[in-house]
């Protein structure tokens, strides 16, 4: 590779939207290594790593694949090879590990030319510039420093791309080689962190520890003026985020034929009914929705719901020419609307706002003496597989309890 700004991008690869079947991807595939083969002449790669085609037909089943390629539009092999790898690896519904993994190697590859150095040349001080680097760099167009969980992002993605170089015996190097001594017979896994030797030494490489925030929960008013003034549908879209605590990307993934008919909504007593939908991690999970929202999104398909293009009839939610709704729209209709109230909220905090005012109430319930374990419930509602994870919201429900703000109350009245 040589030095030179800008010479590398990521194509991204969407096979279901972008081929017509398994076989016309394979060939396309299949054509494009080709040419690096010939193009490549002092590659020192053995046949295998070549033929990506063998295993064509299951990438063609992922939701994304990213390809780096340089400047002349040719593919940069390697770091595609290893996306394609961890592609295969990821659970991910959505696509967005490998869109994560490729925009962390992006500026390494840079990084690694701009030292005239090829990436067999890296050993562990290499990166631990880079780490320095990267931690004292500022983002383009702004004063403030990268957040450290990016940091991490950035410098231990580079380093299991090399970890991943060594076990295949394509990319040898000092680092590659430093994280891989102890165990070298390991099976590799390129989003594993089973291996304590393997994950002690990524930390070391790594920058200091991230500084976990407390999920970010918005109050009835500001929901008020949120519902207020956002059209449909991503009213009801926002809807679905506050009362089940559903991720952007599993609203926009919902199905017509997801929904209960009317008559199976009528027929349940409970206030609320069970669905069955893929969430994060491809887990097919039982997700619980109040029957009134139900109802309204029944009768929102019935009389407001846009006219389908063929391919995405049952596509709940639809954009402006009748295609299923992205992630992407979905978000700039909230900022707009968010922006308008003069509120700094994210989509993501609907999630947070669900959880932390579900919790709340489970805990009410559980002063008022029914036996009941609220984060073990609220585990379940936000389909987390470790209940580690829901206890930030336990954290972030007793700094804005009752207790808590009179004790900040009386420390501020003493100052007066």
């Amino acid at each position: 590779m040589k030095p030179g700004p800008n010479k590398y991008r990521i194509v991204y690869i969407h096979p279901r939207k972008d081929f017509e079947g398994v076989k016309s991807a394979v060939k396309a595939i299949s054509d494009c290594y080709e040419d690096i083969r010939r193009l490549d002449s002092d590659s020192s790669l053995p046949d295998e790593d070549f033929a990506l085609i063998d295993f064509q037909p299951r990438l063609f089943e992922l939701p994304l694949i990213a390809v780096i390629v340089d400047n002349s539009g040719r593919i940069v092999l390697l770091p595609t090879l290893f996306l394609a790898d961890t592609a295969l690896a990821s659970r991910s519904v959505t696509g967005d590990t490998v869109r994560t993994y490729a925009e962390a190697l992006l500026p390494w590859l840079k990084y690694v030319d701009d030292s005239a150095i090829t990436l067999h040349d890296v050993t562990e001080e290499t990166i631990g510039v880079y780490r320095a680097k990267v931690s004292h760099e500022k983002i383009a167009g702004s004063d403030s420093k990268y957040a450290s969980a990016t940091v991490n992002q950035r410098v231990v993605v580079p380093a299991i791309f090399h970890e991943w170089g060594q076990r295949r015996n394509t990319m040898p190097s000092s680092l590659g080689k430093y994280l891989c001594t102890a165990d070298p017979n390991n099976r590799w896994h390129p989003l594993s962190r089973n291996s304590r030797h393997r994950f002690s030494r990524l930390q070391r490489i790594a920058t200091p520890r991230v500084i976990k925030k407390l999920p970010v929960s918005l109050g009835e008013e500001e929901i008020r003026r949120l519902f207020a003034i956002t059209p449909m549908p991503y009213k009801l879209m926002l809807k679905w985020s506050v009362a089940c605590g559903f991720r952007r990307f599993e609203i926009c993934d919902l199905r017509i034929s997801d929904l209960p008919t009317p008559e199976q909504i009528e027929s349940q007593s409970a206030g609320m009914m069970q669905l069955i939908m893929l969430r994060k991690g491809g887990k097919e999970v039982n997700v619980y929705v109040p029957s009134t929202l139900l109802e309204e999104t029944n009768w929102f398909v019935l009389t407001e719901r846009r006219v389908a293009q063929s391919g995405h009839e049952n596509a709940l939610f639809l954009n402006a020419h009748g295609r299923r709704m992205s992630r992407q729209t979905f978000t700039r209709a909230f900022k707009k609307s968010a922006k308008i109230i003069g509120s700094r909220a994210t989509l993501h905090h609907l999630r947070h706002t669900f959880a932390v005012h579900v919790l709340k109430f489970l805990e009410r319930r559980v002063n008022d003496g029914v036996q009941l374990n609220s984060l073990k419930v609220l585990q379940i509602l936000l389909s987390h597989s470790n209940v580690v994870t829901t206890e930030i919201y336990l954290q972030a429900y007793e700094i804005s309890g009752g207790d808590a703000i009179a004790a900040l109350d009386f420390l501020y009245g003493a100052t007066l």
